[in-house]
């Protein structure tokens, strides 16, 4: 489908964030909940946020990639959900896709291009 081809994917940054407020108020309830979430995890301080947008700038979908370092803030956040990492393993985690953008098979597509940036730092992906 084109708009796996042609979504743009980078690192949140705090006008994305921001964006969140506007794009939360015409969400149904369990997906306001599902952003409100990943708005948390970040600020727990799990930063490497990855969005997906389309060319007119629009957010389809966020994931994360939790990096080795972050491990302190899996022990006083997350201690019973996710076990720490080793040097050089990553984590892909906290996938959201928007309600517009379901169906699009973004995961497969976006996640296969996150695993490129994981290889590029020299880690690799542990799953859970």
């Amino acid at each position: 489908m084109k708009i796996r081809r042609e979504i743009a994917i980078k690192k949140i940054d705090y006008h994305d964030l921001k964006n969140f407020i506007q794009i939360v108020k015409v969400l149904d309830p369990d997906s306001k909940m599902e952003v409100f979430s990943r708005i948390l995890f970040y600020n727990y301080g799990f930063k490497n946020c990855y969005i997906g947008k389309i060319k007119e700038g629009e957010i389809a979908y966020i994931q994360w990639l939790v990096y080795p370092y972050e491990n302190k803030n899996i022990k006083n956040y997350f201690r019973d959900i996710f076990y720490p990492f080793r040097e050089n393993q990553v984590m892909i985690e906290i996938v959201f896709t928007f309600p517009r953008f379901r169906g699009l098979k973004l995961m497969p597509a976006i996640t296969t291009r996150l695993l490129n940036i994981v290889k590029e730092s020299g880690c690799y992906v542990r799953s859970k």
